[in-house]
């Protein structure tokens, strides 16, 4: 007896393939979209099958004769092209195909990704046309954004019944672009996806500006229809910490970034204004938030100063022509004439603040009420008319449990000393 000897090799590779088998599907009545890499038609006495996105889906053969011979002719040669395409479908219980149309249209939703070997874009695991993604600038950056982002989106495609192949690529999704922006004259652009500025209000755009000169991140929600951008909403939290000048259009410097004084109420705008007069520092927080378009701006202000004393209220106190309250001014022994070193703030979200008054020029301010010589107590820009401006009402920050003023704080002493 001849004994044949099969290399092990050849076993295990029959074996593999035996593994990666494409599998079988039971097909349900709808739309089904992916693509197809091989059909066969179903016979008066056989079955026949097609494979979409590598899943066997059996065609039974009660279907001869009930599907249009051209879709079969048309099913033939996108199988034979490897190409995707959308398919209305008849399944009966066993989930098996009674009937195949090709699709006037379909809506496929999912997460975007791309295959970068190819530069193919899929949406759910459906590849779409590279000629067509292509060809379109647009769709090409959002669905680009939308696979950085890991965002969902949907696409409405149409396709030609005499091919199969699908024709248009409409693209909607609500996703969120966070990151640097660029300014032109006409939109701003965050990964990629160029946002028309007629979509923004006056203060988005301020922000904006502030985000651009300091090169901070912001986040913009878009709601993209038919592959045009019809909304934009900005999210920002930018922090700026420095010296601060004025420009010659009056707005305030902080750390070489122009803040809008359109942005500011009256309090950051005198703790502002006193900085720049006696050449103190200040943080500044600018924070926006925005939906259905409108854009809420608050920005908070904590300074830093040393300044001369020039003018003693009953409760208040004048720092180079800048007044502030300051509960017990007149019984804190500071007289017309001394310098004096403050921490004030202002803060967007209304907190009271404990601050520091320090009659040391050049010590800095304490870390505690009551510690400086001058003593604890309320410190806010005073913008009533002839009244002792109400402290709490003014809306300070409370340094020393406002996480944002405390960080800012921290850093104003900390460069202080190290001067």
């Amino acid at each position: 007896m001849r004994h044949t000897t099969v290399p092990v090799a050849v076993v295990l590779a029959a074996l593999l393939g035996l593994f990666v088998a494409a599998p079988v599907g039971a097909a349900t009545t709808g739309t089904i979209c992916g693509q197809v890499t091989a059909f066969t038609a179903p016979t008066a006495v056989a079955d026949g099958s097609i494979t979409i996105d590598g899943t066997v889906e059996v065609i039974d053969s009660s279907a001869f004769g009930a599907i249009d011979a051209g879709t079969l002719t048309v099913l033939s040669a996108v199988a034979a092209a490897d190409a995707t395409t959308c398919l209305e479908v008849v399944a009966n219980t066993d989930g098996d195909i009674v009937d195949i149309a090709i699709a006037a249209q379909a809506e496929i939703c999912g997460a975007v990704t791309l295959d970068t070997t190819t530069g193919v874009y899929s949406v759910a695991g459906v590849e779409l046309p590279l000629a067509l993604v292509s060809a379109d600038a647009d769709l090409a950056a959002l669905l680009a954004a939308a696979a950085a982002a890991n965002a969902t989106v949907c696409v409405d495609v149409t396709i030609d019944s005499t091919t199969g192949l699908i024709t248009t690529v409409s693209l909607n999704a609500t996703m969120t672009l966070c990151g640097e922006v660029t300014l032109d004259a006409d939109s701003v652009t965050i990964g990629g996806v160029d946002v028309p500025l007629t979509l923004l209000d006056a203060e988005a755009m301020a922000v904006l500006e502030i985000a651009v000169d300091a090169g901070a991140e912001v986040c913009l929600q878009l709601v993209v229809a038919d592959t045009a951008i019809v909304q934009a909403n900005l999210n920002a939290d930018i922090t700026l910490c420095g010296e601060v000048t004025l420009d010659a259009d009056g707005n305030f410097v902080v750390d070489g970034v122009v803040v809008d004084a359109a942005l500011l109420d009256a309090g950051a705008e005198a703790l502002l204004q006193l900085a720049a007069s006696a050449d103190g520092e200040a943080c500044v927080t600018i924070v926006a938030v925005s939906s259905n378009g409108d854009t809420t701006v608050t920005v908070g202000v904590i300074v830093e100063v040393c300044a001369e004393v020039t003018a003693i209220g009953d409760g208040t106190i004048t720092l180079d022509g800048v007044t502030l309250a300051f509960a017990g001014a007149a019984d804190s022994g500071i007289q017309v004439g001394d310098v004096v070193c403050v921490v004030a703030g202002t803060g967007p979200t209304g907190e009271p603040i404990v601050v520091e008054i320090d009659t040391d020029e050049g010590a800095g301010p304490g870390t505690g009420p009551g510690t400086g010589p001058g003593g604890g107590g309320v410190l806010l820009p005073d913008t009533s008319t002839g009244t002792p401006a109400d402290p709490i009402g003014l809306g300070v920050v409370l340094l020393v449990a406002a996480a944002v003023a405390a960080s800012a704080a921290r850093r104003l002493q900390v460069e202080a000393l190290t001067r």
